[in-house]
């Protein structure tokens, strides 16, 4: 990316003034973090550094700046200050000089500084100076001076980019940023560095509470301009024309203009045109593009219409909409309406945009239209409701809560409030409220579409939280909906249809979340659902999809991986977010107990991005437990911490998340071999959810970590439990087979039948299920077998050599170095030392990387090139060169060929494009 190629490039010149001094002169807008890169690059290249910081009240102080670089190198500059500061740096030695926007540096040390630049060459110096592009001796200076590119170089600091952005909030705070709430990061920082540092540092101080989301709007609310760019727009506006002002003011409205568009504006609002030079000069505007202008600074777009009239601010706004488009030009028509005919003539323009927008299913448009249109009419405030719970994502309704609370009184308030304040109502108190609803008479019909998709917003939350009891009343709310549809007039067209396919959906949602019929029977009620909807097209396009995700969550939490699998892998993208967000944890989890753990955890990390951006904060707890998992059993344990320390309030953590979170810390110590009576407590937490997390087989964890903690009833008592759930008859014979081995290890003839049983059924479910086995506890079964083999004195059967052989073998190249080191000692032990396989010899490479480099070195294994690989991991290609260029460096390599001769063409990485396609 940008950022780190300047400061690679800047850590090059550091490494170079070794021998010569070298300038870097960093260039850009305030606030873009120029004093950040020089301080890393510094920190790179290990240089003491003497540093002066300018400020704008320096300007009039002559001296100011050399002084204070002479007091940092312990002098008092005399007469000839430049001679005095070049003595000082010789006698200083290898150094770095910062000098921090240099722009306010008054004359008098502009003159004696460029003198010492000029006279430096021989020094081991690095000199960085940080400005904005504004002239004076000493930046005219540096800009002929660095023409020659052995003296130094210029760099350009811009904005992050959205990409950017989203790798530093990552860094910063441990968790993926994406989709609108990476847009809207973007759009309230403009990418600046110190608004992300503030926005990073209220989620800090927020605590446990705080979100992205809800730092973006605080910052949106109270960022101003700080005091150095209210005074540039202060003394741009002064002296500018009317011209000038009318193109920062239309600029300050559209957020960028061609210089066509630009002559436009000014020219129907009756002024003369003005020169792109002079605008430049200002130092408000910048170029954007080949033809293009912006503000410098986003921020000051407020200063600047403050400084207008409100007479200005209509005109420009006016003027912007004949000028522009589509929804620019519908945004500014709105902002311009200033008596009821035209609002009510744009109200009628808005309407029909709408209309189109759910036509062509623009959930997004939709949304956007409908905010503009309450801002002319109120009323309008449902059709943003509906935009919102329309598009299956949660969070659009955060956006607008204040709005939504100022609703009138009524059936849509009521319910889209219940959806904002779900988090801390609780989904008993939340289904109350709506079934309460089921009575009353509804005038508009479309309240009707709000309450039913509330109802469903709240069902998946009370399946999440294992409070299925709480929505059982919803079933009085299907037969409202489906009679209104029959009343529907043609005042809302399709609005009959929507109602059907919502009473259906929620029927759909009551039958997968109804824990009172066994989840293998609830399968065929869907399908019954399913056939019955083949009358109607427009429920059937959309809720056949949906009901075959529910199908798979079905089959996967009966331990039906394969066909889950099948039923997840092959469904097309669906609009419930919460849904899909479920189907996305089962494969994710089914890739994991198949060992596929660089696809499983490509997987949980994508579905935590999606979540934090698309749902409510309980949703959250489960999908970051999942995206700890991988790193969990590889031994990561910081950023297991960080994942399972984000957002960790118990009162926002579903009944779900909580035992997703134990599974995860206990499979950890599985890895380790650690803490087995930590690891029983945290599994006979969990068990209670097991019939919601598909994770039966890891009642055979339970009973091993019981035993090993010497509780040898509640071992029993486990065994138990797994008899008496329902679950796939292969993997339940599998498990109770290897408890049995386990509670039988006073018997060692006994215990050594039981584990060969158990080896045998997990090779049957295997053969039942391709792509979705219980590998995972293969490892576990050699660990237990070979330690009972040391216990009786017998020798190793061919086939425990063999699930040793592969254990070992896969767990090396999944990156359990620990657990793998184990097995190996085991093995050594049992009397049999596996040989040193490809995969094994791989896994000792990797072992070295990040877990980032890692999937680069698999996919240069594969043959890609650095733009299919920027591809696959959805980064920039510069990324990517980034990664590969770090791996091969921490492996001792210097080219791509010699990485695929190590790692083997073909390699395991196919699993990771898998995950990625």
């Amino acid at each position: 990316m940008e950022r780190e190629r300047l400061r690679a490039d800047l850590a090059s010149l550091a490494s170079d003034s070794a021998s010569a001094a070298k300038v870097a002169w960093l260039l850009g807008p305030e606030g873009v973090g120029k004093s950040t890169l020089a301080r890393e690059a510094c920190e790179d290249a290990g240089l003491s550094v003497h540093r002066v910081d300018v400020y704008p009240e320096d300007r009039d102080v002559p001296l100011a700046a050399v002084n204070e670089l002479g007091a940092g190198l312990g002098i008092e500059p005399g007469d000839d200050p430049a001679q005095d500061l070049l003595s000082a740096l010789e006698s200083a030695g290898r150094c770095a000089v910062v000098i921090e926007d240099a722009q306010w540096m008054d004359d008098a040390s502009q003159r004696a500084l460029w003198q010492v630049v000029r006279r430096f060459r021989r020094l081991p110096v690095l000199l960085i100076v940080t400005s904005t592009d504004v002239p004076g001796t000493l930046l005219d200076g540096l800009g002929l001076l660095l023409r020659s590119p052995e003296r130094g170089m210029t760099l350009k600091v811009n904005p992050l980019t959205a990409t950017e952005i989203s790798t530093m909030l990552r860094r910063e705070l441990g968790i993926p940023v994406e989709g609108e709430t990476l847009e809207a990061v973007t759009r309230v920082t403009g990418g600046y560095s110190s608004l992300l540092a503030a926005l990073v540092e209220h989620v800090r101080v927020g605590g446990p509470t705080a979100t992205i989301r809800t730092a973006v709007q605080s910052l949106a609310a109270t960022t101003q301009p700080s005091g150095l760019l209210r005074r540039i727009v202060d003394g741009a506006w002064e002296t500018a024309s009317d011209e000038e002002r009318g193109a920062f003011l239309a600029l300050a409205q559209a957020g960028e203009l061609t210089i066509g568009q630009l002559t436009q504006v000014t020219q129907i609002r009756g002024l003369q045109g003005t020169d792109t030079t002079h605008l430049l000069a200002t130092g408000l505007i910048e170029t954007a593009g080949r033809d293009s202008l912006r503000l410098r600074h986003r921020h000051t777009a407020r200063v600047i219409e403050e400084h207008a009239t409100w007479a200005e601010v209509q005109q420009s706004h006016a003027a912007l909409a004949r000028v522009l488009t589509g929804l620019d030009a519908l945004e500014h028509r709105i902002a311009a309406a200033d008596d009821d005919a035209t609002r009510a003539e744009v109200s009628i323009e808005v309407t029909d945009q709408l209309t189109r927008a759910y036509a062509g299913n623009d959930m997004e448009l939709a949304f956007r239209l409908a905010r503009h249109a309450a801002r002319l009419d109120p009323r309008y405030m449902i059709e943003v409701v509906l935009a919102a719970l329309r598009s299956g994502r949660q969070t659009p309704l955060l956006d607008v809560a204040d709005d939504v609370d100022n609703m009138a009184p009524g059936i849509a308030r009521t319910a889209a409030m219940t959806v904002v304040e779900l988090p801390t109502s609780g989904v008993h108190a939340a289904a109350a409220r709506l079934v309460s609803l089921a009575s009353r008479q509804v005038a508009d019909p479309r309240e009707l579409v709000v309450v039913a998709a509330a109802a469903g917003q709240v069902a998946i939350q009370a399946g999440m939280d294992a409070a299925t009891d709480a929505i059982r009343g919803f079933s009085a709310l299907i037969a409202p909906l489906r009679s209104q549809a029959d009343g529907v007039d043609d005042a809302f067209p399709g609005l009959a249809a929507e109602l059907r396919l919502n009473a259906s959906a929620l029927e759909a949602t009551l039958i997968l979340l109804d824990d009172s019929v066994p989840a293998l029977q609830r399968i065929d009620p869907l399908l019954m659902l399913r056939n019955r909807l083949s009358t109607d097209p427009v429920s059937a396009a959309v809720l056949q999809p949906l009901i075959r995700v529910m199908i798979g969550i079905l089959r996967y939490v009966t331990g039906d991986l394969g066909e889950a699998k099948a039923e997840l892998s092959i469904t097309p993208s669906i609009p419930a977010a919460t849904m899909r967000m479920q189907g996305d944890i089962s494969l994710a989890h089914i890739a994991f107990l198949d060992g596929a753990w660089d696809e499983a955890h490509a997987r949980a990390d994508r579905h935590l991005a999606s979540a934090l951006d698309s749902l409510l904060s309980p949703m959250w707890p489960q999908a970051f437990a999942m995206a700890a998992l991988v790193p969990a059993v590889r031994g990561e344990c910081t950023v297991v911490e960080d994942y399972l320390g984000w957002q960790s309030r118990k009162q926002n953590e579903s009944a779900l998340g909580a035992a997703t979170r134990r599974i995860v810390l206990a499979w950890g110590r599985v890895a380790m071999g650690t803490e087995p009576a930590e690891t029983a407590e945290l599994l006979d937490r969990a068990w209670p959810s097991v019939s919601y997390l598909s994770c039966f087989p890891t009642g055979v964890l339970r009973v091993r970590a019981h035993l090993a903690a010497g509780e040898v009833s509640c071992a029993a008592a486990a065994r138990e439990d797994m008899d008496n759930e329902a679950y796939d008859e292969q993997t339940k014979a599998y498990c109770l087979a290897h408890a049995d081995g386990l509670l039988a290890h006073e018997d060692g003839p006994s215990a050594l039948d039981h584990f060969a049983r158990a080896a045998r059924h997990l090779r049957s479910q295997a053969r039942s299920n391709l792509g979705a086995t219980l590998k995972v506890y293969g490892f576990v079964l050699a660990e237990d077998w070979a330690r009972a083999v040391l216990l009786n004195g017998t020798s190793p059967s061919s086939e425990l050599i063999g699930l040793l052989d592969e254990a070992i073998a896969s767990l090396g190249s999944n990156g359990a170095v620990s657990w793998r080191d184990r097995l190996l000692e085991l093995a050594n032990r049992v009397g049999t030392t596996p040989m040193e396989t490809d995969a094994e010899t791989s896994a000792a490479l990797l072992a070295a990387l990040t877990t980032r480099e890692r999937e680069v070195a698999l996919l240069v294994a594969d043959g890609l090139t650095n733009r299919e690989i920027a591809h696959h991991l959805f980064v920039t290609v510069r990324t990517a060169e980034y990664h590969v260029h770090n791996a091969l460096t921490k492996l001792g390599m210097t080219a791509r060929s010699q990485l695929q001769a190590a790692l083997g063409q073909g390699s395991a990485s196919s699993a990771v494009g898998r995950a990625r396609r």
